[in-house]
């Protein structure tokens, strides 16, 4: 029995893919990111209801959103797919996320003239 699986690789700043399989630390995700997804021991096609979701903690959960293709699937028809997605940059995915973000606690001082 074959359990089908997802690999999602994501872009640096020269737009190509990478996966870090050997870091402890989590992998981060910026918004816009390019994702290359790869599905393998699928059934010949892919639907829309078996697209991967990310979320924004894999413990308590609280915003999610499916990683849908932004470009065509890529199949070999033998249960393998890819395509490209992306890291949302609108709606309430990311409008939940932004609510995360940390305020910046630098505070700009005026300069004063004698």
């Amino acid at each position: 029995m074959v359990y089908p699986f997802y690999q999602v690789f994501t872009s640096n700043a020269n737009g190509m893919f990478y996966f870090n399989g050997t870091s402890t630390t989590p992998e981060v995700l910026l918004f816009g990111n390019y994702l290359l997804v790869r599905g393998f021991g699928f059934s010949t096609s892919i639907s829309s209801s078996e697209y991967p979701v990310i979320m924004n903690s894999t413990t308590g959960a609280i915003a999610a959103t499916t990683l849908a293709p932004i470009t065509s699937v890529e199949s070999d028809g033998y249960g393998d797919f890819a395509y490209i997605s992306q890291v949302p940059i609108s709606g309430s995915f990311y409008s939940f996320l932004v609510t995360k973000i940390p305020t910046s606690r630098y505070t700009r001082s005026r300069p004063t003239c004698p």
